[in-house]
């Protein structure tokens, strides 16, 4: 992994690794600028950060966004974003699909956009 890369090139920064802390929650409402369609990740030496690169498409014209954090505030995100992930989205009880905030097409429910109960 990229903090066990660090931690052998810079044995000495190994309490740097240490999380941050911090709240993690995201802030309502939630409204996306953009879908990310491509990360890139890599480390600024001459400032001793760490650089995440999140971008739409690989068109000229897409967008993107570039975060640097120290060490332990990327390690706080990594391990926050893994929780995120292991946990998933929420199943249709019907058709066991990841159900969407938008509309979720259900094979079961036969094109209709309410479960039977409701």
């Amino acid at each position: 992994s990229l903090f066990e890369q660090i931690s052998e090139r810079y044995p000495e920064r190994i309490d740097e690794l240490e999380d941050s802390e911090g709240n993690m929650n995201l802030l309502s409402p939630i409204e996306p600028a953009f879908r990310v369609t491509q990360m890139g990740i890599g480390i600024d030496s001459d400032e001793d950060r760490i650089v995440l690169i999140a971008q739409e498409s690989e068109e000229d014209d897409a967008r993107s966004v570039r975060f640097t954090a120290t060490y332990g505030q990327m390690r706080a995100l990594a391990n926050h974003a893994e929780k995120v992930v292991m946990a998933g989205r929420p199943t249709c009880p019907l058709c066991g699909e990841p159900l969407d905030d938008d509309a979720h097409f259900c094979p079961r429910k036969n094109g209709h956009n309410t479960l039977p109960d409701d």
